[in-house]
């Protein structure tokens, strides 16, 4: 997306970096800043997450993005941690532009994806307890067919 004809901002990208803690798990969110502009020029780059109730997952990043050369594109990245179980969120960036380059107005501009995340611990939970369900329904079915007394005259021999 173009803002102002001197700047060009990209897609929102991820990577989900799974952890074995259940309450860890990082997203690493990448967009593209490119300046067309004949001075260098700073922005700010806010990342954050929220899960499908609008409330935000891990703690956003604020970064500072200096410098960004004439005819320079830049990749702006940063993690957000604590994304653990939450399965559906939503991954949002936000470029802040100065107010003005060049006698041009510009505003900021924001960029979303969807992200699904395996929730692995809930899937291993609801394996184990299907495997529990499995074992006493097989167990009940074994003991209703066990023969329940050895019928005939025990005490007849011949």
């Amino acid at each position: 997306m173009s803002i102002g004809g001197v700047l060009y901002v990209g897609g929102l990208t991820w990577l989900y970096r799974f952890s074995p803690n259940p309450f860890d798990g990082a997203l690493d969110l990448t967009f593209t800043v490119r300046n067309e502009h004949q001075k260098a020029l700073d922005g700010k780059a806010t990342f954050w997450l929220t899960n499908v109730f609008g409330g935000a997952v891990g703690i956003p990043a604020n970064l500072d993005v200096l410098g960004i050369q004439p005819h320079e594109a830049r990749a702006i990245t940063a993690t957000i941690r604590g994304v653990s179980q939450w399965t559906f969120v939503t991954a949002r960036a936000t470029f802040t532009t100065p107010a003005e380059i060049g006698g041009v107005a510009l505003s900021a501009v924001t960029r979303q994806v969807p992200v699904f995340v395996l929730p692995w611990a809930i899937l291993l939970t609801a394996a184990l307890v299907a495997a529990w369900l499995v074992y006493r329904i097989v167990r009940r079915r074994q003991a209703g067919r066990a023969p329940s007394a050895i019928s005939g005259d025990l005490g007849a021999q011949s």
